[in-house]
């Protein structure tokens, strides 16, 4: 159950297993500085039946907190810039780092992902 929140501005792109059913409002409409997250596209695998996978594009502004949640399958999110700090609060993820190098991190770290640095949640 990972914690993210910001601590300058940051953009990422995530690609999740798991279905997302809540409503995006597209970036056009979204204030400048302000929490943006928008659907890029999304497929039902024929080799994952019940299973929808998705890429989205997520713009979290300099001091935003994302409330602690957790995703019910896998969760791949990539910095496209800046910086995100990033809590496991339970279980653990890997950390990339942008020069593909890995490691895990446990329940209690907080990191600094960096531009081209990627986590993997399960």
């Amino acid at each position: 159950m990972p914690r993210l929140q910001a601590c300058t501005p940051c953009t990422t792109q995530s690609f999740s297993t798991s279905m997302i059913s809540s409503t995006v409002a597209p970036a056009a409409s979204a204030a400048p500085g302000a929490f943006a997250r928008v659907l890029v596209g999304s497929a039902d695998p024929a080799t994952a039946p019940g299973e929808t996978l998705s890429l989205w594009y997520y713009f979290i502004p300099a001091g935003f907190q994302l409330p602690l949640h957790h995703h019910p399958g896998y969760q791949v999110a990539r910095v496209t810039a800046g910086t995100l700090t990033f809590h496991v609060v339970a279980g653990s993820a890997i950390w990339v780092h942008g020069d593909g190098s890995q490691e895990t991190i446990e329940a209690g770290a907080v990191v600094a992902l960096l531009t081209g640095d990627a986590v993997i949640e399960n």
